[in-house]
C-alpha cells in the first residue's frame, strides 16, 4: 500500500519540487548536480524547502498532498524540523486545528514556531476563541523563555483590538517597549501600517 501510495503522488511532488525550486531560487531541493532530475524519495531538507515555498503562497491543496507524501514515506517520524515547518505551514494556511494538533506532537518548538503559532490564532483575533489562543500561547511562549517578534506583536494588537480587549492590549504594548524602536521595525518591515502605539519608544 504504501508503495502504491508513493507511485500515485510521486508526479505530483516531482512537479511542485520543481516550481518551488524556481520560486526559491535554490538548489536545496536539488541533488548534488543542480541539472539532474529529482529523485524520490526526497531528503527532509527537500521536503522542508518545498514546504518553505508552500507556506509563501499559502498552496494549502498542495501542501495537504506533501503531507501526505511525507507520512507515506516516514519523513515526519521523529522530525522536528519538518514538524515545525509543517505547523507553521498549516498556521500560515489558517488551519489552526491541523496546526495545534502538529504543534502538540513537537517536544522542543522553536521560535519560529511559536510565532507563526501565534500569528495564525491571531489573524481571526476577531473571534474571541482564536483570540484567547493567541495570547495564551504568547504567555506560554514567555514562559519557555522565548520572544515574540515584531510581526506578531503587531498581530497580537490587532487581535486585541478586534476583540475590544484593552487589557491584553496594553500588556503587549507594555512588552513591546522592551524591544528598541529600531529592533521593532527591522522585524516587521514587511508590514506597511504601524500603529503609534505599538512602536512608541
Amino acid at each position: 500500500m504504501i508503495a502504491t501510495a508513493t507511485a500515485t503522488l510521486k508526479p505530483f511532488i516531482l512537479h511542485i519540487a520543481s516550481i518551488c525550486k524556481k520560486s526559491l531560487h535554490t538548489t536545496t531541493i536539488t541533488n548534488s548536480n543542480s541539472n539532474s532530475p529529482l529523485r524520490l524519495p526526497l531528503t527532509s531538507l527537500q521536503c522542508g524547502a518545498i514546504l518553505q515555498s508552500l507556506t509563501n503562497t499559502k498552496s494549502f491543496v498542495q501542501g495537504q498532498k506533501l503531507h501526505s507524501y511525507m507520512l507515506t514515506c516516514g519523513n515526519l517520524q521523529n522530525n522536528t524540523y519538518l514538524s515545525s515547518k509543517l505547523a507553521a505551514f498549516y498556521a500560515a494556511c489558517g488551519r489552526m486545528t491541523q496546526a495545534q494538533v502538529i504543534f502538540n506532537g513537537v517536544a522542543l518548538k522553536n521560535s519560529f514556531l511559536w510565532n507563526f503559532m501565534i500569528r495564525g490564532y491571531a489573524s481571526d483575533g476577531y473571534v474571541r476563541n482564536t483570540a484567547m489562543e493567541a495570547l495564551t500561547l504568547f504567555y506560554l511562549m514567555g514562559k519557555a523563555g522565548l520572544k515574540a517578534d515584531g510581526t506578531t506583536l503587531l498581530a497580537l494588537l490587532s487581535a486585541c483590538a478586534d476583540w475590544g480587549s484593552i487589557k491584553q492590549g496594553k500588556e503587549i504594548h507594555c512588552y513591546a517597549n522592551t524591544m528598541s524602536r529600531k529592533t521593532f521595525l527591522q522585524q516587521i518591515g514587511s508590514c506597511k501600517e504601524l500603529t503609534s502605539t505599538a512602536v512608541h519608544p
